[in-house]
């Protein structure tokens, strides 16, 4: 049975072969960089890049090698975007956890360091994201309608949108995962209805 077809009996509330196994076939799935990078070593990996394709939690792009290492039947349909922003279509290394690992962030990841030791990513000028010294990931600073009562003010925010650029991102990306695995394509889209009200007014006013 393949990873495919074990997902889909499962999901047809049929018995497959043995239980699916999921690490990083979507973001709730996911496994911190730090954490990754310490599977890998143990698996014999010791080499391997870790690449961080969402910088706001910290969550590692789960590598083909490790994938079949752990049994993993799905794979995660990434978005271009890797948060705040950064775009995962190309990388950078650096280490900010001064844990001596050097990890690949995507392209546009540039946090500032504070007197306090703790990273801020800002946008046009603007706080948006923080984690603190020792920290594992960023926490959001910037809520757009944490302020706002009007509905035309809530109208006038500007949510992004699907490009062209990204449908043939995503299309390659789609390709090569069912031209190389039997696995189970699981679609990042972003549908977090609560996680967006939380985003856009803040935790406490939500």
């Amino acid at each position: 049975m393949t990873s495919r077809e074990r997902i889909l009996t499962a999901l047809g509330h049929n018995e497959p072969d043995r239980v699916p196994i999921d690490l990083g076939g979507m973001r709730s799935t996911g496994i911190h960089v730090k954490a990754y990078r310490k599977l890998a070593d143990y698996l014999g990996y010791c080499d391997l890049p870790v690449r961080v394709f969402d910088v706001h939690q910290m969550l590692a792009f789960v590598d083909e090698e490790i994938r079949r290492e752990v049994h993993s039947d799905a794979i995660e349909l990434k978005r271009l975007n890797g948060g705040f922003g950064t775009r995962i279509d190309s990388w950078n290394g650096r280490d900010i956890f001064d844990d001596g690992s050097r990890y690949l962030f995507p392209d546009g990841f540039d946090p500032k360091v504070k007197e306090d030791g703790s990273l801020v990513i800002e946008r046009d000028g603007v706080e948006v994201a923080t984690m603190p010294r020792g920290g594992h990931y960023f926490d959001r600073s910037y809520f757009p309608l944490a302020h706002t009562g009007r509905k035309e003010e809530i109208s006038a925010l500007v949510l992004p949108r699907l490009t062209g650029e990204e449908i043939e991102f995503l299309k390659a990306q789609l390709t090569g995962i069912l031209e190389s695995t039997d696995c189970a394509v699981i679609g990042a889209f972003g549908g977090n209805f609560l996680e967006a009200g939380h985003s856009m007014f803040g935790y406490q006013e939500f």
